[in-house]
Parts: C-alpha cells; structure tokens; sequence
C-alpha cells in the first residue's frame, strides 16, 4: 500500500474530492474476496495556497542534507544552543527563510501536533528568533527592503492553512506573529468561512480572535453554534472584542427564556439549521442560560431592559421562591409572607398576580388565593373557577383585610427561644444621630460585643446591609442603616464604627459564620472597616468554637440532641433547649418602619451569641480546660498578619548583600510561560505566600492542589515551591510579587486584586487562570494537610473504631443488626478523589497517621459514608456545609469553562 510521508491529520481533509482511496487486502487475513477501505490523506500543501494553488514542499538535496542534520542535532540535543545554532546559519544561507521554515515545516514528522517541544515547532520559533535579530540587519535577507517581497500573501495563506486546525493555540498565535498575519486578515475572512461551513466553529471562533476579526462576522457565523456546543470560553473571548455583537447577541438568548416555550424548543432551529451533532443538551435549560445572560449583562454594564424575558423569568422565580418557603418549608410568618408578596409583584403587574392566585390554589390556600384576587383587583374572569365561586357567593368583591398587625409566628412562644425580660436586656433602635453616638461611647468601653447584620433577600441582585445589630450583656442596639442613609449621616459618623468598634483590637467581636456579614460591611466603604480586618484576632465565630470543642473529651451540651447541621438555631436549642424562630429572617428588611416582630427577631439573633458564649465557657471550665486560653489560641490561629505587611515589606527591601545572595542558586527562568487555555483542577497548582492564607483555604475547598505558608515563613519558601514543584505563587503585594518574577517563570507569579475577599479572590482566579471547576470536586482535598487521597469507611467502620467494640451506646446499637446495609459505602454528590479505597481495618492510614473518630453520635447516626484523609487522617463527611457550598457560594463557578475551548 502507498505511504504517504506529508499526510496530515485525518479531521483536517473532508470533501470526498480531496480524498484517495486504496482498496486492499491485508496479507494475513484467509480472506482474499474481502476488500478493505483504507483512507489515505493528501500531502500537506495541497490547495492550500492563492486561488487554492498547490504548495510545493519537497526539499531539493541541499535543503535535504540540512534538513537531515538540524534533525539529527534536534533528537541528540532537543533545544539547546546548538540547535539554534545550526538552523541560523541554514536561514542565512536561503533566499527566503520564511519559505524554506515552511517547507521544514511541512516535512516534520510531528507537524499533525506541533506542540512546544516538538521539531516543528523548533523550526518556527527558531525563524521568530532569525527574524528579531536579522530584521534592521542591511546585509541579511530579512532587511526592510525586502520584507515586502518576501512575505507575500500566497506564503501568509499557506502558514495559515498549515495551522488553522494543527489544535495547538501557542503554535498558531506563533504564525501569525512570524508571518505578521494580522496585516493582511482580509485574506482569511473565507478560509474561516469554510471552518464554519465544515462545522469548526470553535476553530473559526479562535482564529477569528487572534487575527483580531470582530467586524467581519456576525452571530450566526459561529457564536451560536458555540452557544450550543457549550464552548463559552471562546464564545465570550470574542464577544468581549466584538462590541457590536454584544446587544443582538443578548436579545437572542433572552428568547430562548420565553415562558410559553422551552430552551430546548427555542434551539432545535438553530441545531437543525446548522446540522449540529455534538449538541450540549444538558446545558439547554433556563437556569444555564440566565446565568450566562446575568454574567454578559453585568460584565458589559448593559441594561436589563433588553432581556425582558430573563426579568420576567426573576420575576416568577421571586414568586415561586416566597410561595415554596411559606407553603412547602412554612418558614415564613404572616406577616413576613405578605411584605415579600408585595414588594415581589407589582401593582401593574397583572400577569404575575394571576399566576399568585392560581400557584395559591395549587397549594390549597384558597382563602389566600380570594384575598389577593380582591387585594389585587383581578378580574374574576382570569382566576380559577373555586376562587371565583367563592367570591361571588360572599357578595363583596372589594373588601380585603390583611391581619399585619397581628403577626403571631406558627411556632408557639413555648417552643422557641426568646429575649429576656426588659429588665436584663434592653433594645434600642438606633435611627437617629444623637442616638448613634451615645451608642459609640457605649459600646466602645465594652470587652465583648456581638453582632449580626440584616439585609433585604434578594434573588436577581445582591442587597446592601439594612439592619446592624451590635450588642453587650445588657443592651442590644439596633443600628437602622437606612434611615440613618436617609437623614444624611456624614460618612465621618459613620467611620465611627469601624474606628471604634470593628477596627478596635481591645474588643472581641463574636458572630456566627460571620464571613458574609463583614463582607457586607466591608462593601460599606463609609464604615471605614479595615480589609481582611475581619479575619484578624479581635472576631471569633461561634460557629467554628462549636466545630472545636464538641471533638474533646467529655464536651457535652445541656440539651444534647441528634442536629447534624451545624446552624444558629441549632446551637441555640443544644445550649438553651429551645431553636430560634426564624420566620422574620426572610422578610423585607429595607421597608419602614420595622415591624415589632422583626426587631425582636434581630435583637435576638445578637443577644443570643452572649448566651452561647457563656454557656460553652461553663461547659469547658468544668472540664478543667482554660476557658481564655482557648480562646485565645483559637484566635491566633486565625489571625493574619495584614496589619504588620508593611513593616515585613520594607524588612524584605532593606535586605543585605549578603543575604540576597542566599538566593543565587535560583535559576532564572524565562522561556516558559502559562498557557491560558482552560484546565482542570488537576493541572494547576498554587502556594499562597503568608498574606492571603484564606484564599488558600478556600483553592483547597473547591479541590485545587495549593500550599498555603504562614506568616513566619520566609518569601525564599514561595520561591522553592514554585521551583521544585512547578507552582503559581499567589500574594496580595506587587513589591513581592515583582521578587518573585526574578526566580520563576513568565506568570508563575499573581498578585491578587481582591485579597479582602476570599470568595470573591477565588472567582478571579479562576477566570485568571480558567480554572475547570466541577460540583463533584468540592471538598475532594484534605482542609488540613492538602492531600486528596481518602480511605472511604461506613457508619459500622466508624461505630466500631471509636468505641472498640466496648460499651457502644444503645443509640448505635440498632445498626448492627443489618450490618449488610449499614457497612456500604456510598460516594455522595458523585465527589471524585485522585486516589481512594476501601478501609480495612486497621486504625492507622498508609502515611502512618493514627486514626481517632472524635464526631458525636448524632453525626454516626444520620451519615452513613465518612471520608479519612490517608495524609492527616482528618475524618470528613458530607453534611449541610457541602451541600449549601456546593449550591450557593460556588454554584456559579461550576463548568464556567470547558476543556473543549481550547485549540
């Protein structure tokens, strides 16, 4: 059979015309009378020039013994001096190297996939390299006189169709620099036509960007069928080129948002006009699609007036949302109910009153459902027959009363936890100035002050904080933030805060899971809340002192109860015997005034963290443990060392000779940089320096492989991780960021932008870097130690370790009497590790580290699948954390891009 040495890749070539066929029998097959089709592939060169001329690539023998020997000093020393050497001078000895770099090119064995190491590439870069030393040289062939001549548009489209679809991107954008493509883009508007014809869209989408083509095209030459391929990674790299796109682009996803039709309906147009086969179905649903509208429409600051679909699909969605929370979860009162139904639908709005009315009949609540009809004035002709019915047959179609002034909660005052008597605890509401500043003189003498903030629930858009709740042992003030805004408070009243309070290090400020709520604040620049401030040793969580002391020995609380979600109204019953009430928590926190029932809510929710406090603190005095000490260290193990950066960076600048030359041994490196394609969690890894541990945290939260070093560690540690272990050093200050770039590679170093917040620092790496991040890689990596190998055990393994097989409670008991049910392992929310397995038996991971299950029995008893680091031998389960992680603060992060998007 005829072997072709210049064939390209099979997907490159398929028009049936540009295709040789040989029939043949294999030699060792019996089989004579069968013949087999075997697809040869034209020669790379052909068609492939002006009016689709032929390009010759054989090599004359000159040309052939140089190829052979730069070859051969290519397998012998790979890149290196020598190589470049001898491709140097063969490029000074031609009349054109641009022709003869293409011809070698066109030669190679590895041209199908030119990427960085292989010899195709060399020969390219190698030309970049003749081409930036020999272009003002008068004596060389490169000289400005005959660049005209040399760079003529048949060998500009040649390069291009050599490379259009070689799926190497550095390759590609590495031509079109040598062969300064850009210039004459005119030519390639047809050749990304025919990609497009021949359904390569994402190979047309990323050419059109690198030969800088956003005029030229419009959406439906290859955006949509990116849309529908899920290839959003190219797809918004040229909608962010391509301005005049952005709004038909907009409009047209938002029709896929009408509510009389599905997505799926709206896109079989389109798969069937461009024939697609490789279609993301599963991606074809409002949500990914409003996502996607929400995120274009925030990052080109483009009115939401344009997509009224997408407003009307928030609007029902609002809807829904209030209707579920008071119908199905019934966590909202009356009250509560009706302030967010109110501010939820408009006057005007008569298409979602209708669907009020019809959802409330769904539920049962009949009465509701001829409420709101009157309230709303709806014509009885549009609502159900049972609603109508009964109205007619009251004979008042007018009247409406709403009971909002009695707002008695569902939950009897006997089941929840209250405020004490006015005597030990007093509310004041602070709406005025005169009062805000008596309640800083106040506050400011206090040891320990708890807070909480409150803010208008909102699904489309994030709110600002409404309603700040400071408290002391006997006072709890209610700072009325709006009203406050309202009267004009100068922002020098309102600094007050922060400098007294937030920023005071002399007081200890508690909260429960108060990341948000100082995030909040922190959005408040007037508060004057020093960044990362909140992260230091003046603020303790309650939430993470209750995830501590329940692992020690003897912990127990006063009303013991099986709680597996570690919530505020949980600890609260745990430590006082009653929950929370939480049925004013989802209420309208921006009207006013507030009802009594929501300042009694917030007052509680501060005065509460008191409570807590002090009973924990008995609780751990009793076991003989220093109380202060403990918290003390707690403290300090969070602490970041934010406040002293500046004296650390002039200690770093101020260095001796003697001690910059510690790191001579440092390798320079600048030939290799970080491609910009999207990657999985798996290729990439971090070491955050001792200012943004949080963020390094949380990289091993969504799975990323990141070391984090502590304050004490010196920045030379940085440089030995990036080095030896080939990792992207993350900080927070450009002066050590710009040390780092000195011993690792080209964007080997970031500086992070939004360091105050580690959320919102973990979404700019990701799109930095277009970090892959799926669902099943949340907590896949130890919080401790790093390691992302686990041994999987089963409620049995985990009863068995922590008592021994002695005085097991009776609680426990029960499970041994199906141990086929209760001793299977179940990998939850289709998490994924590196490596797993089964545990065996022995109390002690491969690593050595002893395992000591510490969780309580309520914890045994609801989970059935626990995770053991095989590193530290930390012992994970999947509780309400991983699911409220994985569908809320993450959620928008998951498969923001697709390793697909890249050529």
């Amino acid at each position: 059979m005829a072997r072709y040495r210049n064939a390209g890749p099979p997907e490159l070539f398929e028009d049936n015309d540009d295709e040789w066929f040989v029939n043949e029998s294999p030699d060792n097959l019996n089989e004579p009378e069968q013949n087999f089709t075997i697809k040869v592939l034209k020669p790379l060169g052909v068609n492939c020039g002006l009016n689709k001329c032929d390009f010759d690539i054989s090599l004359d023998d000159n040309s052939q013994q140089w190829f052979n020997q730069i070859y051969q000093y290519w397998k012998q020393y790979k890149k290196s001096p020598m190589l470049s050497a001898v491709i140097q001078q063969f490029f000074g000895s031609v009349s054109n190297p641009y022709l003869y770099a293409l011809k070698f090119f066109a030669n190679a064995n590895d041209h199908v996939n030119p990427k960085a190491n292989s010899f195709a590439y060399s020969i390219l870069e190698e030309l970049l390299n003749y081409k930036k030393l020999n272009h003002h040289n008068p004596s060389s062939n490169l000289n400005n006189n005959n660049m005209t001549l040399l760079l003529d548009d048949n060998i500009k489209l040649v390069a291009f169709n050599f490379l259009k679809k070689c799926g190497q991107i550095t390759t590609f954008r590495l031509v079109v620099e040598i062969f300064e493509l850009i210039k004459s883009k005119h030519l390639f508007v047809s050749e990304i036509h025919e990609l497009v014809a021949a359904k390569y869209f994402k190979e047309a989408g990323q050419i059109a960007i690198d030969l800088q083509l956003y005029n030229e095209f419009t959406i439906d030459d290859f955006l949509i069928p990116l849309i529908l391929q899920d290839k959003l990674g190219i797809f918004e790299d040229y909608l962010d080129r391509a301005k005049n796109l952005r709004v038909p682009m907009i409009q047209l996803l938002d029709t896929f948002l009408q509510r009389d039709s599905s997505v799926r309906q709206m896109c079989d147009q389109y798969i069937s006009k461009y024939n697609l086969q490789d279609v993301k179905y599963d991606k074809l649903h409002k949500k990914p699609v409003a996502k996607l509208l929400n995120r274009l429409l925030r990052k080109y600051n483009l009115p939401d007036s344009i997509t009224p679909n997408m407003k009307k699909q928030k609007e029902f969605g609002s809807l829904f949302f209030i209707l579920k929370k008071n119908y199905v979860e019934k966590s909202l009162n009356k009250a509560s109910f009706e302030e967010m139904v109110k501010d939820t639908i408009g006057a005007e709005n008569n298409e979602l009153q209708i669907e009020l009315i019809h959802t409330c009949v769904s539920y049962g609540a009949i009465d509701d459902a001829i409420k709101w009809t009157k309230f709303y004035k709806i014509s009885l002709d549009d609502v159900p027959s049972i609603v109508r019915d009964n109205i007619n047959n009251s004979g008042d179609c007018n009247s409406v009363q709403f009971n909002s002034e009695n707002n008695e909660t569902e939950s009897s005052n006997e089941c929840v936890h209250t405020l004490p008597s006015s005597e030990k605890c007093c509310v004041i509401l602070v709406n005025d100035i005169e009062i805000y500043r008596e309640m800083i003189n106040d506050l400011q003498t206090a040891k320990i002050v708890s807070f909480d903030t409150e803010w208008k629930p909102t699904i489309a858009s994030c709110s600002d904080v409404s309603l700040i709740q400071l408290a002391k042992r006997d006072t709890v003030y209610l700072l009325d933030v709006i009203t406050l805004m309202n009267k004009k408070m100068s922002d020098r009243d309102w600094n007050l805060l922060g400098k007294y309070i937030f920023n005071n290090e002399e007081i200890l400020k508690i909260g429960f899971a108060h990341a948000t709520d100082i995030s909040m604040l922190v959005k408040f620049q007037a508060f004057g809340i020093q960044h990362n401030h909140h992260s230091s040793h003046s603020y303790l969580d309650l939430q993470g002192l209750w995830q501590k002391v329940v692992n020690f020995t003897g912990f127990r609380f006063p009303f013991h109860d099986d709680l597996p979600s570690h919530s505020l109204s949980n600890l609260v019953k745990l430590c006082l015997g009653k929950k929370l009430d939480k049925s004013n928590q989802f209420s309208n926190w921006q009207q006013r005034p507030l009802r009594p029932e929501q300042m009694t809510y917030a007052a509680l929710d501060a005065y509460c963290l008191f409570e807590i406090y002090d009973v924990i603190e008995q609780i751990i005095t009793d076991l003989g443990i220093n109380f202060d000490e403990l918290i003390n260290n707690i403290l300090m193990e969070n602490k970041k060392d934010i406040a002293s950066l500046a004296k650390k960076e002039s200690r770093h600048r101020s260095q001796s000779k003697k001690q910059q030359r510690q790191h001579h041994h440092y390798q320079l490196i600048t030939n290799e940089t970080i491609t910009n394609n999207p990657k999985s969690i798996r290729e990439i890894k971090f070491v955050t320096d001792y200012m943004i541990c949080g963020l390094g945290r949380i990289l091993r939260q969504v799975g990323i492989d990141t070391i984090i070093l502590k304050g004490d560690v010196q920045y030379d540690e940085c440089i030995k991780y990036s080095q030896n272990e080939n990792r992207i050093i993350l900080t927070a200050s450009k002066s050590l960021s710009q040390r780092y770039e000195k011993y690792t590679k080209p964007g080997y170093s970031y500086v992070v932008t939004n360091y105050n917040n580690d959320l919102m620092a973990l979404e700019e790496i990701i799109k930095y870097f277009k970090i892959i991040i799926k669902q099943e890689n949340i907590f896949s990596r130890c919080m401790v130690c790093n390691c992302d190998e686990f041994l999987m055990a089963s409620k049995l393994d985990m009863i068995r370790m922590k008592y021994q097989g002695c005085n097991v409670p009776n609680e426990l008991l029960s499970f041994f009497n199906n141990p086929e049910k209760y001793s299977q392992i179940e990998l939850q929310n289709g998490k994924v590790f590196t490596s797993w397995s089964r545990f065996n038996g022995e109390q002690v991971t491969k690593y050595g580290a002893k395992i000591f299950p510490t969780m309580n029995n309520g914890t045994l008893k609801v989970f059935q699948t626990f995770y053991i680091c095989q590193g530290c031998s930390k012992i994970y389960w999947d509780g309400g954390h991983y699911l409220n992680t994985c569908g809320g603060k993450f959620n928008h992060l998951f498969d923001l891009y697709s390793l697909a998007d890249s050529i």
